[in-house]
């Protein structure tokens, strides 16, 4: 390691967001310039790519994007019953490696499980990083924010739908959707069942979509008033990506302690 190597990295931020089947790491600078980024279809290209610098970085965070998880009131959780909770939503075998975490200033934690083999291939990052799930840093970051009430992330495979009302959490879900049918099936469920106005309510989209996308055009004939999440205020970067892109990895770099 040189020292002129350790400079370039020592200030920056390292933020990670894995699934099964997919990488996307961000580096970030304490002006939060993205120094640079990276996305894999295969977790062990993510993996590789980010070795030469993993431990050089001043904070990481790595952030599982997967099902299954589910969201327990503190009140009413208890960790020697972890597998039951998610034995509700899914059959979990020993293939499986089973995690929790409080939702920070919340009285929520997040339960999840992952493939051991895919946390193997992690774990061969080099460094000592946090590892969370998604979810948790989406609602940490959103139900501090009273001007959201309902947003959707949209992935490659799957979308994630969150409503907060009053800074509560009233709704998170992770729909397998690739279909347009079946993407905005799911919005519209979710207004339905939380009573949400759809002539009024505010739909805040993030990730792989754009305003002239079909997608976009698609929603915007169920719901008035659709909007992207932007966040250029807090995340810059020099392509032509806009912010909201990079939602999912900017909320994640605020969990990192």
């Amino acid at each position: 390691m040189t020292d002129n190597k350790l400079l370039i990295y020592k200030d920056l931020k390292l933020s990670i967001v894995f699934s099964v089947d997919s990488f996307f790491y961000m580096l970030v600078d304490d002006q939060g310039t993205i120094v640079k980024d990276g996305y894999f279809d295969k977790v062990l290209d993510g993996v590789e790519a980010v070795k030469d610098f993993s431990d050089l970085v001043h904070k990481s965070i790595l952030c599982y994007k997967g099902t299954p998880f589910t969201h327990i009131p503190v009140d009413d959780f208890d960790p020697k019953h972890l597998k039951d909770y998610l034995a509700t939503i899914s059959f979990l075998n020993d293939a499986w490696s089973l995690h929790y975490e409080n939702v920070i200033d919340l009285p929520l934690f997040t339960c999840y499980a992952i493939e051991k083999r895919t946390l193997s291939n992690i774990k061969t990052i080099p460094g000592n990083h946090e590892i969370k799930h998604i979810s948790t840093c989406f609602i940490k970051h959103f139900v501090a924010d009273s001007s959201k009430k309902i947003m959707c992330f949209v992935d490659k495979n799957s979308i994630h739908i969150l409503v907060c009302i009053d800074n509560k959490l009233k709704l998170y879900n992770q729909y397998k959707a690739k279909l347009l049918k079946d993407i905005i099936y799911f919005i519209l469920l979710a207004y339905q069942e939380l009573g949400l106005n759809r002539e009024t309510e505010t739909l805040w989209l993030a990730g792989s979509l754009s305003k002239d996308s079909k997608l976009f055009d698609s929603i915007y004939q169920y719901i008035r008033h659709v909007d992207f999440i932007d966040i250029s205020d807090k995340l810059k970067h020099k392509n032509q990506k806009p912010s909201h892109y990079y939602l999912d990895a900017y909320v994640s770099s605020l969990c990192a302690l």
